[in-house]
């Protein structure tokens, strides 16, 4: 009859808990090493956010003018950060109706983005 080496073992061994942390530092580096790009992906993300408010915001104002909007492009570059901006223009078709055009672009992490919002005015 064979005698079980393990018999009457209680705990681990060292080599053991040494591998059991080596393989927690490895996890733990993996999960350390995601932040830095999600934090890059949240602040793209809020950069987004804020350019389609600076949008809407300019269209509700331009629609609760209710008066003739230039068809030529119009600037304001105080809402948005350096190196990009904040236009808008609109084009008049036959039966009247203006469709107003609002662009905001920036620059966000050295890569040109672009938000556009379009609506509608009727005479």
């Amino acid at each position: 009859m064979k005698k079980n080496r393990y018999y009457g073992q209680k705990g681990l061994s060292l080599i053991e808990i040494l591998i059991s942390f080596a393989v927690m530092a490895i996890g733990a580096f993996a999960v350390i090493g995601l932040f830095p790009s999600i934090l890059s992906l949240n602040e793209s993300s809020w950069q987004g956010y804020k350019a389609a408010l600076v949008a809407q915001d300019k269209m509700e104002e331009l629609m609760a003018t209710n008066t003739y909007i230039s068809t030529s492009y119009k600037y304001d570059n105080s809402k948005v950060p350096a190196g990009g901006y904040l236009r808008w223009k609109a084009d008049t078709s036959a039966t009247g109706v203006q469709e107003i055009r609002v662009e905001v672009k920036w620059v966000d992490q050295g890569r040109t983005k672009e938000y556009n919002l379009i609506g509608a005015l009727s005479p």
